[in-house]
Formats: structure tokens, C-alpha cells, sequence
């Protein structure tokens, strides 16, 4: 009996040895399995394989790190930035963990702590060119100019002939309104390489905006789109170059296409509505504002435009409807007045027709004027200023730049370029799931048997 319970022992002990190699053998295994679906963008299915590895080997920051790439690629910054934390604590030797948790902490607007990881980064790589572009870009954000500028120095000493360093720097030009030296370095970026689109459109926009050179805004527009076909905004600002350079079929078709782009677009839509308005489409600048307002019920100059048309085309119920909206935020538009008595007059309402003018000649009066002098325009421009201030205090939301209000109270709207230092992650995968495009197709119909 004793003889047997050894023999049992024996087998245990091999048993359990015989486990413990296998699981080892598997971990790898599922490691590799994960690391091979990131890499092909199913970054749901890598996640699956590095929670399997992470719950038989909680001590390993590889799983962790890794999970912390897929995680970034759904645009999951929190828990991108919570795995790399977890990669960081069992090895602070990962220096692409510190870039991950810093692109993480960059993309919610954490600046300071984005800084903080690149700087750890760099002690590990003192000359990796991703955390030197990515730490200029966040002083950049802070506005610590001085060190943005600092960053980007050092980055050109290790790679003089970096085309996006250019771009970052005339980025900060721009943030210190040095529109000509933005203009030099975007000149030096797109002589390094013609095809980062970002260049061109932020030199379009310079000349739009600072130099009013619409023709060669326009040109160097035509070679944005060219490098990205598929941007809706670029076509957008596109047409206003074409506006104003009299081109109004250019323009129209310009807005028909960002339209067809991005259906969801409503400066195109808002656009639109308006050069419909001057060729007298009516109804289809009134389809347009429409839009428009239903996305945003707020926007005041649509709904304005969308009044003014309904007087046009004979439907006074609803420019009084449209009118009510205006003047009840705007109690004291004596313009506003006036139309809306219009409209009633045409309705056949005598009385309330002497309600509006009445009203409308009060106020004259009381501003002792005979000319309105209301610009509902600069009003909106003023309430947003207002609340920008409001929520830079508070810390909530960036406020908006003087030119970014200015631009959305236009009689044309333009999309401001954006800053094209996005965020860079050397780890970066294929893509995002997201943008993946699928054929879905209905399912035959089901029949219980």
C-alpha cells in the first residue's frame, strides 16, 4: 500500500510539472495569437487574447502594454492610459509604454501629464524623434512657446530634414500670430515633402485669411485635395476661396460635394443655403437651413435666412414662426420686429401688424434712432466670447480664439485648419476598427420548425 501511494506521489509531481510547462508553452503562444491580431487591426479579438494572458500571468507587462496599443486604437484613451500605468509599474524600463500613456493623456487633453511621460521617455531615448515632436506639441497646447520651440530645435538637430518639425513650428507661428514666419516654415515642409496635405492647407488658410491671396489660397487647396480626396472640409473652404474669386458654379459644386462627403456637414449645408438664397433656390435653401436647424435649433442665422426665405416664397405663418424664435432672443431687434409685421400684414392681421411697428418704433425711440443698428451677427459672436470666457475659467472646454468666432459668424462659414500635430504613436497599428468598411447584408428569414 505504501509502495502505491508512492507511485501516486511520482505521477502527481509529473502531473503537475507536465502543467505547469504546458501553460508556460501556452501563454507565449496566446501572447504571440494577440500580438498577430493586433497587428491585423482586430483589435477586439487582441484584447480577448491578452486578458487570457494577463489572468494566468498578472505579473507580466507585456500583456498589459500591448493591450494598452489595441485600447489606443479604439480610441479608448482612459483605459489605453490605465494598462500602460499597469505595463509602466511591473517595468518603468518600456519606453513605448510612456509614449502610449502619453498619446493617451495628449488625446484627453491631460498636456501636462503628456509632458511628464514624454520627458520619462526621452530619459530612456534621449533622442527619439516621436516624444520630442509629440512634448512640443503639448507646450504648444499649454501656449509654453519657449519650450515648444526648444522641442522642436532639438528634434531638427537629430533630423534636419524632418518636413513635419517645419509644420509644427509654423503651427506655433501661428499660435504667436507670426503669420510670416509660419509662411517660411511651411515653405521649407513642402519643399522637404509635397505630400502631407496639412501643409498646403494651413498655408491656403494663410493666405485666405491674413493676405486675402484667394488664388493662391486656392492653388495650394487644389493640392491638399489632391493628397485627401475624401475631406469634406477642405472642399468646403475651398469654395469660399472660390466665392470670393467670383466663381459661384465652382463653389456650389464645391458644397454639393462636401455634402455628398459628409451629409452631416452643416457648414456646407448652412453655405449652400445661402448661394441658393442669391440665385433665388429657394426651396432649396430653405431644405438647407432646415437641416441646419435641426442639427442645431440654436443657430440663429439660420433660422434668420430661413425666415426671410419663407417671406419670400409666400409662407408668412412660418416666417412668424421663425420670427417668434428670433425675438424671443432678441427682445430688442427692431428689424426683427418690423419683418415679422410685415408678415402679419400680408397675413391679413391688422392688429398685430400695429403690435410689431409699434413695438419697433418704441424702440427707435427709446435709442433715439431711426436706423436699426442691431447686428444680430455680432451679438451671437459676443454670447459666445462671453461663455469661451466662462468655460476657460471653470476649466471645462477650451474657449474658442477670437478668429475661430469671428470665422463662424461670417456671411460664409470656413472650417478652421486644425492643428495637424496630431498626436504620433510609434506603435501605432494599420488603423482603427471603426473605419473598417463592411458589406452588412440581411439575414434570410427564420422559420421555427
Amino acid at each position: 500500500m505504501a509502495r502505491l501511494l508512492r507511485h501516486i506521489e511520482v505521477l502527481m509531481v509529473m502531473l503537475l510539472c507536465g502543467a505547469t510547462s504546458v501553460a508556460q508553452i501556452n501563454t507565449e503562444q496566446v501572447m504571440r495569437i494577440g500580438r498577430n491580431a493586433l497587428y491585423f487591426e482586430d483589435y477586439i479579438l487582441s484584447i480577448q487574447y491578452f486578458n487570457q494572458v494577463i489572468r494566468a500571468k498578472p505579473f507580466l507587462a507585456e500583456p498589459y502594454f500591448y493591450r494598452s496599443v489595441a485600447k489606443i486604437n479604439l480610441e479608448d484613451y482612459k483605459g489605453a492610459e490605465e494598462d500602460a500605468s499597469l505595463a509602466i509599474d511591473r517595468n518603468p524600463f518600456i519606453a513605448d509604454a510612456y509614449q502610449v500613456r502619453g498619446v493617451a493623456r495628449q488625446n484627453m487633453r491631460n498636456f501636462a501629464g503628456a509632458i511628464a511621460d514624454y520627458d520619462e521617455g526621452l530619459k530612456i531615448n534621449p533622442e527619439d524623434k516621436t516624444f520630442l515632436m509629440n512634448r512640443a506639441v503639448c507646450y504648444d497646447e499649454l501656449k509654453d512657446f519657449e519650450a515648444a520651440q526648444e522641442s522642436y530645435n532639438r528634434l531638427l538637430v537629430i533630423d534636419s530634414k524632418n518636413d513635419r518639425a517645419y509644420l509644427g513650428l509654423a503651427h506655433l507661428n501661428m499660435s504667436q500670430k507670426d503669420s510670416t514666419a509660419a509662411l517660411s516654415n511651411l515653405a521649407r515642409s513642402i519643399e522637404l515633402s509635397r505630400n502631407n496635405a496639412s501643409a498646403f492647407a494651413m498655408r491656403a488658410e494663410i493666405e485666405m485669411r491674413s493676405q486675402h491671396n484667394y488664388e493662391a489660397a486656392l492653388a495650394d487647396m487644389d493640392e491638399a485635395i489632391k493628397l485627401e480626396p475624401h475631406y469634406a472640409g477642405y472642399f468646403i473652404n475651398r469654395a469660399f476661396m472660390k466665392y470670393h474669386l467670383d466663381d459661384y458654379f465652382g463653389a456650389m459644386a464645391d458644397y454639393d460635394y462636401a455634402v455628398s462627403l459628409d451629409p452631416t456637414a452643416l457648414e456646407a449645408r448652412f453655405n449652400r443655403g445661402l448661394l441658393l438664397a442669391e440665385v433665388s433656390e429657394n426651396d432649396k435653401a430653405i431644405a438647407d437651413f432646415s437641416y441646419v436647424l435641426k442639427s442645431d435649433p440654436q443657430n440663429f442665422m439660420a433660422l434668420y435666412n430661413r425666415a426671410m426665405l419663407y417671406m419670400n416664397t409666400g409662407q408668412f405663418r412660418k416666417a412668424i414662426a421663425d420670427y417668434d424664435a428670433v425675438l424671443k432672443k432678441y427682445p430688442n431687434f427692431e428689424a426683427g420686429y418690423m419683418a415679422r409685421g410685415e408678415a402679419k400684414r400680408r397675413m391679413g392681421d391688422k392688429k398685430g401688424e400695429k403690435a410689431d411697428y409699434d413695438q419697433a418704433l418704441a424702440i427707435f425711440k427709446r435709442k433715439n434712432t431711426h436706423v436699426s443698428d442691431f447686428n444680430p451677427a455680432e451679438a451671437e459672436a459676443e454670447a459666445v466670447a462671453e461663455k469661451a470666457r466662462l468655460q476657460a475659467e471653470t476649466g471645462v472646454i477650451e474657449p474658442e480664439s477670437e478668429d475661430e468666432i469671428t470665422n463662424r459668424y461670417n456671411r460664409l462659414l470656413t472650417l478652421a485648419t486644425e492643428n495637424p500635430m496630431k498626436p504620433e504613436n510609434a506603435n501605432k497599428q494599420r488603423g482603427r476598427i471603426k473605419k473598417i468598411n463592411v458589406e452588412v447584408e440581411t439575414e434570410p428569414m427564420l422559420l421555427i420548425s
